[in-house]
C-alpha cells in the first residue's frame, strides 16, 4: 500500500514545481486595440455634386485604391437623378482629379469617357481593330452592342440627350449593316 505521507510530499512537489512555473511566465499582455481603417463608402443619393465629394474622399482613402470602378458606376447612377450634361463635366473633373493625384492612370480615364460620352466607337479606335475584326464580325458585334448599353448609361441617363443617343443608335445599326455586308465579301 502506498504510504500517504509520500503522496503528500509528491502532491507538495508537483504545486511547488507549478507555482515556481507560473511564476515565470509573464502575465499576458493586454490586447491594443487598433482603429481598423475607414470604410470605402460608395457616393449615393440624388446630388452629383455631394457623390463627387465622397468619391474624392474615398479614392484618397489608402486602402480604397480599388474601389475605383465601384465608385465611377455609383457616380453615374446618382446623376441619372438629375440628368444633364453638366453631369458629363462634373464626372470629366473628376476623372482629372484623381489622373493629377495619380489615383487612377490617364488612358483608362480617356476609354472610360469615350465608352460613355463620345459618339464614336471605342471598339474602332484603330484601323487595325477594325481589320482583325473584319475576320470575325460576331465578336465586333458583341463589342459593339456591349458598348452601346454604356453609351445609353452616358447619353440618356448621365446627359438626359436621348435624341442624340437614338441617332448614335441609327449609324451603329448603318454601320452594322454595312460591316456584315463587307465582311461577306472575301
Amino acid at each position: 500500500m502506498t504510504n500517504p505521507k509520500s503522496i503528500t510530499k509528491k502532491y507538495l512537489f508537483l504545486a511547488a514545481v507549478a507555482l515556481g512555473i507560473a511564476g515565470c511566465v509573464e502575465p499576458p499582455q493586454p490586447v491594443v486595440e487598433v482603429p481598423s481603417p475607414p470604410p470605402c463608402t460608395i457616393p449615393s443619393g440624388y446630388s452629383i455634386d455631394k457623390g463627387i465629394s465622397q468619391g474624392l474622399k474615398t479614392m484618397r482613402l489608402p486602402n480604397c485604391g480599388n474601389s475605383f470602378d465601384r465608385v465611377f458606376e455609383a457616380l453615374l447612377r446618382v446623376s441619372a437623378h438629375r440628368p444633364g450634361v453638366r453631369n458629363r463635366t462634373k464626372i470629366v473633373n473628376f476623372l482629372e482629379i484623381l489622373v493629377r493625384e495619380n489615383k487612377i492612370p490617364f488612358k483608362k480615364t480617356n476609354i472610360l469617357f469615350r465608352t460613355y460620352f463620345d459618339k464614336n466607337l471605342v471598339a474602332f479606335s484603330s484601323s487595325r481593330k477594325i481589320s482583325f475584326y473584319r475576320k470575325k464580325p460576331e465578336i465586333i458585334s458583341n463589342l459593339i452592342d456591349k458598348e452601346m448599353v454604356k453609351k445609353r448609361v452616358g447619353f440618356e441617363y448621365v446627359m438626359g440627350l436621348k435624341k442624340e443617343f437614338r441617332q448614335l443608335q441609327i449609324r451603329v445599326k448603318e454601320f452594322k449593316s454595312t460591316f456584315g455586308i463587307l465582311t461577306a465579301i472575301k
